[in-house]
């Protein structure tokens, strides 16, 4: 299943080392634990790197756009 976000939030995301792969496999999408205001905390994010991934303590918040924008169109 192919996902679909708009062309602007794509053109947004200009840190991205992974070609987009989320949008074309999104089984390799990080999981959420939850949504706190505008963040998005993950759940066991990956060991790779990422330049939308922050930690903060034990957690790991995400700040990429189209992660975002995946999130709110597709609740995953």
């Amino acid at each position: 299943m192919k996902l679909e976000i708009p062309l602007e939030i794509i053109n947004e995301t200009t840190h991205c080392t992974k070609n987009f792969v989320c949008l074309e496999q999104p089984e390799t999408l990080c999981k959420l634990d939850h949504l706190f205001g505008k963040c998005l905390i993950l759940e066991n994010p990956p060991s790779l790197d990422c330049h939308y991934k922050t930690s903060f303590g034990s957690k790991f918040f995400c700040s990429c756009p189209t992660r975002r924008a995946i999130y709110d169109r597709y609740k995953v």
